[in-house]
């Protein structure tokens, strides 16, 4: 078996030696569409693994073979973790791992605390033979402790508990209920035993009913460990993968039992039943199934299997754009104005922007010719902002100064006889009139949104009005532009 095992490692090494070799080659050299970046890694937690197939008499008289079923589920568990350890593209996490995983929530640290107090005072109301109070304060310590992973992190503790709750509810005279704590106690630390006598026999009755029940489970794996619990667990934890494992059957012949879950589908990828009682074919069987599963998930995360290609700095789009000068004083109505922009970013961080926006605009005579001529004009903005959201939906807060470049001449009034005789006749006395070329200088405000339609192309939008404070020649009579624009843009 080590030979094997050597000739496999020597075998591997050959075959990264001869990767390398090619990657370093010319076709890697042009990256022909090889994907860029390092191997992504699957992130796989590995649960404790208990025998829970001894018989209900082996509860208050150990038999020396139980123990060892019991010694040999610990070494099965410790296999199980090296098995996986020496697999590429996998981050083991040992299960002491992941109960110093779990106590490190702030979660756990609150919440353990508040259900041992539970517990305590279940068991002075428990001895002062208050029944009612112990099973309330009993129910809700082993409420506290699932919702912050004491099952996971110290599992005897709220297995003491619920033995606890099996007691108080033998007492009150339901057996059905202490028959499921019972179940949950011996599932939680099945090495607990007992002193023959000293509870009652009703309440020794209910002990070995559950443990009966466990170990005639055709399903002890689903038992141990729901899909719903894995499920939170995962998530908890923030893993891809979790490997669950029981051995049951009779202590002569044991029975290694193993549940991968796959947090993206949600349920168990795949199951494996391995027979102990010839060891050397169980080593090579344990392989050949993690073999087997860790072919499969690498095939199943090519997605995944490279790190994604460096996150887009710059983005460049161009659009139509509509603005209203919200100042108008010699003109009765809105006057609109209708163009086109060319808008440059660059974020080098996720939440920040530099950005460098073009516009070039014609504003339209009104309804009532108050503006007597279009007149265009260039607007030039330069700023920064700051931005929220995800690659796929990119939400922004801008501000910067703009530089507004008047290139023909504007006159706006509302004097009936300069618009019938002219400007330059005697009789027009109120007409707004700014000669071009001229420059204005203001500050730009504005949002906005960019949507990713494809690693190519996104669509984006914005809002926002300037204000040119800063030329006072032009803020008495024509200022505040509010603009809009809607573009497509290409990132790069």
């Amino acid at each position: 078996m080590t030979a094997l095992r050597a000739a496999r490692r020597a075998a591997l090494a050959v075959a990264v030696a001869l990767a390398a070799t090619a990657a370093s080659g010319p076709a890697a050299r042009a990256d022909d569409g090889l994907p860029r970046g390092g191997w992504k890694t699957i992130e796989v937690a590995v649960l404790p693994v208990g025998y829970y197939g001894r018989a209900a008499t082996d509860l208050f008289d150990e038999r020396p073979v139980v123990r060892r079923a019991r010694e040999l589920a610990a070494r099965w568990h410790r296999l199980l973790e090296d098995g996986l350890v020496g697999r590429d593209q996998l981050e083991v996490l040992r299960s002491s791992q992941v109960r110093e995983r779990l106590a490190r929530t702030s979660e756990y640290r609150r919440g353990q605390p508040i259900a041992a107090r539970a517990h305590d005072i279940g068991m002075r109301s428990f001895e002062a033979l208050r029944a009612d109070d112990a099973q309330f304060q009993f129910q809700s310590a082993l409420e506290v402790f699932e919702s912050v992973w004491a099952d996971v992190v110290t599992p005897p503790e709220v297995s003491d508990t619920a033995f606890m709750l099996g007691l108080t509810l033998v007492e009150r005279g339901e057996p059905n209920a202490a028959h499921i704590a019972f179940r949950d106690a011996l599932l939680l630390d099945p090495t607990r035993r007992f002193e023959r006598g000293y509870y009652s026999a009703s309440a020794e009755q209910g002990i070995a009913g559950a443990q009966s029940d466990i170990a005639s489970q055709a399903d002890l794996l689903a038992l141990r460990w729901p899909v719903q619990r894995l499920e939170a667990l995962a998530d908890a934890v923030a893993v891809d993968q979790l490997v669950v494992a029981v051995v049951d059957g009779p202590p002569e012949k044991p029975i290694l039992r193993i549940g991968l879950y796959d947090r993206r589908v949600k349920n168990l990828t795949g199951r494996a039943r391995i027979d102990l009682d010839d060891e050397d074919h169980a080593v090579v069987e344990l392989d050949r199934v993690l073999s087997a599963w860790h072919t499969c998930a690498i095939e199943a995360n090519q997605d995944r299997m490279f790190r994604r290609p460096p996150r887009k700095e710059w983005f460049l789009d161009i659009g139509y754009t509509h603005g209203v000068w919200l100042t108008h004083r010699r003109t009765r109505d809105y006057i609109q104005s209708v163009g086109g922009q060319l808008t440059v970013t660059y974020e080098p961080s996720p939440g920040f922007q530099l950005f460098g926006r073009a516009s070039q605009l014609a504003t339209l005579p009104d309804a009532n010719a108050d503006l007597i001529e279009t007149f265009v004009t260039t607007r030039v903005t330069l700023g920064a902002g700051l931005t929220l959201g995800s690659e796929a939906a990119k939400f922004f807060a801008r501000t910067g100064l703009e530089v507004g470049l008047g290139l023909s001449d504007i006159q706006m009034t509302t004097d009936v006889d300069c618009k019938f005789f002219g400007a330059s006749h005697p009789r027009c006395k109120t007409l707004f009139d700014q000669s071009a070329p001229t420059i204005w200088f203001g500050l730009d405000f504005s949002f906005g949104a960019r949507f990713l339609l494809s690693d190519a192309w996104y669509v984006t939008f914005s809002a926002g009005v300037a204000s040119y404070v800063l030329d006072p020649d032009v803020t008495s009579d024509l200022n505040f532009p509010l603009h809009g624009s809607l573009g497509v843009g290409v990132p790069f």
